[in-house]
């Protein structure tokens, strides 16, 4: 869906998903063997994710350098909103194919988005739709009571662009190496810590909850800081509060504390908060390392590779079973811990996004974090600076 959305664009991109995700979970409900259950969740998977991606990455586009951590907090945000909505639903429907079907329907409304959402400028001016990008601006421009902005035209792309380059250079190939594992382990952590929720605590309901609020406070603190402390701070520092409380859970095992349960479901949360934020903050950090290029589909292989932790996290989750006692409590917990402190030491080689314009080209890619590339973006901006103003607010 990544690559379908960087050739023919974000909207596009999001659409065709949007009518996979309502054939395969409306279907799925209906599904009358196993066999046909799990194919159609396959296609559930690759639909939500295209659909997460492209929005996530048309919202970054259509938006601002100011704005542009606000967007990507308020999304998440929704994304936990659904998770409250999920456990009431699941608390009042106690049939699966009853919830599947309650979730399921409402998403034929987001039909809507053909006539509701626009294209993304940035891709548009990537592709040379100049006349495109032109009429769009004009129209942002007044509806927001803002100036006319400049014409486009004369601005054109060079031609010739090979988004591969990103894995011949060293400093990008670095780089990207470093994305792809810390989103392997933060979606492990994520979505281990999500699906341990059954292990502890008494009430499996309560539980997702509970969870479900820790993620809340983690978007919460992320949206709050990250324009402060930046991304990179804020992202390391996630990952490593995420896995020493992780880490510590082995402590009430080890000493056999009164309330071990009780410290072990907070400790839980607590981990879960950090990796909430991490997980938040890895899409905004990642996206504005990409270049607008290749933005979409780096984004949908960084995911891609992430969710091979997401393969991993369930049976991390089932060592509780599997080990049994005092020390099966915790172990799934401590073993998540140790590779959120590795891969939060390596982030720390990645350069700082926080204020900077997103980059456009691959040179911009490879420039990003030198002090060139500040005074120089790209060189339709330097031909012509007043255009950074309309496209970005």
């Amino acid at each position: 869906m990544g690559m379908i959305s960087d050739r023919f664009g974000r909207k596009t991109s999001m659409m065709i998903a949007l009518l996979l995700h309502i054939a395969a979970c409306i279907g799925t409900a209906f599904a009358t063997s196993f066999l046909v259950f799990t194919s159609l969740r396959f296609f559930v998977g690759v639909s939500n994710m295209g659909i997460f991606l492209s929005a996530y990455v048309l919202g970054l586009e259509l938006v601002g350098d100011r704005v542009r951590t606000l967007c990507g907090s308020l999304f998440m945000m929704f994304w936990c909103f659904g998770l409250f909505i999920e456990t009431g639903v699941a608390y009042g429907l106690r049939t699966w194919w009853h919830l599947q079907l309650a979730m399921a329907s409402p998403t034929v409304l987001f039909l809507s988005y053909i006539w509701l959402v626009e294209e993304s400028p940035r891709w548009m001016l990537n592709k040379n739709k100049l006349t495109e990008v032109n009429d769009l601006l004009q129209k942002l421009a007044k509806i927001n009571g803002r100036p006319t902005p400049p014409s486009v035209y004369g601005l054109e792309k060079p031609k010739g662009e090979n988004p591969l380059r990103m894995f011949t250079n060293r400093v990008t190939l670095v780089r990207t190496l470093i994305i792809f594992l810390n989103w392997m382990v933060v979606t492990l952590v994520y979505y281990g810590l999500s699906l341990n929720v059954g292990n502890i605590g008494t009430n499996i309901y309560l539980s997702f909850f509970m969870s479900a609020m820790a993620e809340l406070l983690g978007y919460l603190l992320s949206s709050l800081l990250l324009d402060r402390v930046g991304r990179k701070t804020m992202y390391c520092g996630s990952m490593i509060f995420s896995g020493l409380a992780c880490l510590a859970t082995m402590f009430p095992v080890i000493y056999d504390a009164q309330y071990k349960k009780v410290i072990i479901l907070v400790l839980s949360n607590v981990g879960k908060m950090g990796a909430s934020s991490a997980y938040a903050i890895i899409y905004l950090f990642s996206a504005e390392l990409f270049p607008t290029v290749a933005r979409n589909s780096l984004l949908g292989i960084s995911c891609t590779i992430g969710h091979l932790g997401g393969v991993i996290s369930p049976y991390i989750s089932q060592l509780t079973v599997i080990v049994g006692g005092k020390l099966g409590v915790a172990l799934p917990l401590v073993v998540m811990g140790g590779p959120g402190l590795g891969a939060s030491l390596l982030a720390l080689l990645l350069p700082e996004t926080l204020h900077r314009k997103l980059p456009e080209t691959v040179e911009d890619a490879i420039n990003f974090g030198k002090k060139a590339y500040s005074k120089n973006i790209t060189n339709f901006e330097h031909e012509n600076q007043a255009f950074d103003d309309p496209l970005n607010e």
